[in-house]
């Protein structure tokens, strides 16, 4: 940028008589911001010079004005630097305090922060009170029913910093999955689907475009996004990793402390992923999207359909608003034989669930009364939410919203954590509860996986064993490549990592069987990096 600074000398003084017409001559003096002062310095020694030569009058006058429009200009200029540097201190409010501003942000919903009937309200309490029961043992109690922990988030601050629009699109090198509301439509569902590698059609954005598609970033006034119907295709769901990397700074084990030893053995799981990318491990970047630390983002009127996961779930809120909704799987079931006859219960977004269909199953089908409990519940900053393992559960973001999401568990539930991913076939989920199978055979070979595991204590039940022999016919039809067999192989052995991280061996879970093998078929058993997870 340039600074124009012109120099104006009474029309008397400067007038040139031309026969009959008098021109006014204007001196302009260009200065770029960082030579204000050789300006002033030069035309100074131009005066002197003028003067000292015995120039005409006119020309010294010009010279005059010219050096004192400079110096005027200068004064001005430290003058308003000065200002806007004691306001620019007076208005530094630290992080900020919501997700977007109000250029790009999309317009909250109406704030409706959840009021139900006491018998369905989710139970809150304060972080002191949450860590007191900690200390008396009577957090386990608390659990076994969705609740909210007011101000259960900390580094609070650091969080909304790392979490602002400006900084997540600051993350150039990143692209997220994009789906329309077409296909976010399609994906909906009520029926358990096995984790295949189903590619559902979507776009590679970076996290620009994603807030140019989701929110208003550069939206011109007539065609600015409302929450609802324009934007309840919107929430993210990503691996923290994707972002923040491994988080070398503790920054989310100071954040969700009342996690527990869950988020640190992801995390400890997605730095051995880390250090696989770094060793030119093609499966290790397809691993790494499985993390159980997730960064969910959305706009207000963001939110997915009713749907479930088998660990307990725990989601710090940094930034905006959400609603919640919970119920028991089984009352769930019970409700969806309700309103199959009336349609009623449809998969929908968050924004349709809340808008229209809560209150017609509470009015025709008596959802909340006896033996069809739910709870509800709002989320604002700071909050913690827990909601128990396989609980059936939706959220609605009222305010644009940003939080940290993973598992909960203690390190004493770590073994069982990792043992049910690797052979647990009495589980009944493919690949979930049977992911050690890749370490074994060409492909897949769950007769061995067993074996390996009885060895390390694990007892195979009889649904167990008919679980393993539907997985033996149903993996290499569901991942049918070398490469989707390596990122299930290469996933166990990181979570056989990322529990060594919090128990300090590979003792007491089914890790000790299945980690070198799992290794061998990586066929990096002998690597250096690998060995601290082995011995």
């Amino acid at each position: 940028m340039r600074c124009f600074l012109i120099a104006w000398l009474a029309a008397a003084a400067i007038a040139v008589d031309l026969g009959k017409t008098t021109y006014n001559l204007n001196l302009i003096v260009e200065a770029g911001k960082e030579t204000y002062e050789k300006t002033r310095d030069d035309a100074e020694a131009l005066l002197k010079h003028a003067v000292a030569n015995g120039m005409g009058t006119s020309v010294q006058l010009l010279l005059r004005g010219a050096v004192d429009k400079v110096k005027r200009s200068l004064l001005e200029l430290e003058a308003k630097q000065a200002t806007e540097s004691k306001a620019a201190e007076t208005k530094d409010e630290g992080p900020p305090k919501t997700l977007t501003n109000a250029t790009v942000g999309v317009r909250a919903l109406k704030s409706t922060f959840a009021k139900p009937k006491k018998s369905n309200a989710m139970k809150r309490i304060t972080v002191a009170d949450f860590a007191k029961a900690v200390e008396e043992n009577k957090a386990a109690s608390l659990l076994k029913k969705p609740l909210i922990v007011e101000g259960g988030v900390g580094a609070l601050d650091e969080l909304r910093s790392l979490l602002s629009a400006e900084a997540l699109m600051g993350h150039t090198d990143i692209t997220l999955e994009y789906f329309t509301p077409a296909v976010s439509k399609q994906k909906r569902t009520f029926d358990e689907q096995q984790n295949s590698p189903q590619e559902w059609e979507h776009n590679d954005v970076s996290v620009e475009r994603y807030f140019v598609n989701c929110f208003n970033l550069r939206a011109k006034p007539d065609f600015r996004k409302r929450g609802g119907a324009q934007t309840e295709h919107c929430e993210q769901d990503i691996a923290w990793s994707t972002f923040f990397g491994g988080n070398a700074t503790g920054l989310l084990t100071d954040s969700l402390q009342v996690a527990g030893a869950a988020l640190d053995a992801d995390l400890g799981r997605t730095r051995f992923l880390l250090k696989a990318v770094s060793n030119g491990v093609d499966a290790a970047k397809m691993a790494l999207k499985s993390a159980s630390t997730r960064l969910v983002v959305g706009p207000a009127g963001a939110g997915e359909h009713l749907r479930q996961q088998a660990t307990p779930l725990v989601d710090g809120l940094v930034h905006g608003e959400r609603r919640w909704f919970t119920m028991a799987p089984d009352t769930f079931m019970k409700l969806r034989g309700k309103a199959e006859a009336s349609g009623a219960l449809e998969p929908s977004s968050a924004f349709v669930f809340f808008e229209s269909q809560l209150e017609e199953l509470v009015e025709d089908l008596d959802l909340g009364a006896k033996g069809l409990s739910y709870r509800e519940g709002s989320q604002k900053p700071g909050d913690v939410v827990f909601i128990p393992p396989s609980t059936i559960f939706t959220s609605l973001t009222y305010a644009d919203a940003a939080s940290v999401r993973g598992t909960l568990g203690t390190a004493g539930d770590a073994a069982l954590a990792v043992d049910a991913k690797l052979w647990y076939p009495e589980g009944a989920r493919i690949p979930d509860n049977v992911a050690a199978a890749a370490c074994y055979g060409d492909l897949f070979d769950t007769q061995q996986a067993q074996s390996s595991a009885a060895s390390a204590g694990a007892r195979i039940s009889q649904a167990g064993a008919q679980v393993a022999m539907m997985a033996q016919q149903i993996l290499p039809q569901i991942f049918p490549t070398a490469a989707h067999r390596d990122s299930l192989a290469l996933g166990a052995l990181a979570d056989c990592a990322g529990f060594r991280s919090v128990s300090g061996s590979l003792g007491g879970s089914q890790c000790r069987a299945h980690a070198l093998p799992c290794a061998r078929t990586l066929g990096i058993a002998g690597e250096d990096w690998v060995a601290s997870v082995l011995a």
